[in-house]
């Protein structure tokens, strides 16, 4: 399981080289509004939301 802690929209300030190698994971807007959840990536890896602390 990866945990996730960061969301770069589109990959902005990536390289192309990332970009190409990168999964994707697509959310329902219900999902995206929870502070933690589950899903799986393009490549079939788990991954769980992680709450941000300062």
């Amino acid at each position: 399981m990866l945990q996730v802690s960061r969301c770069i929209p589109l990959g902005k300030g990536l390289a192309n080289v990332l970009l190409k190698r990168a999964s994707t994971v697509e959310l329902d807007w219900d999902v995206r509004q929870k502070s933690r959840f589950e899903a799986n990536d393009s490549l079939g890896r788990h991954l769980c939301s992680a709450r941000n602390s300062v």
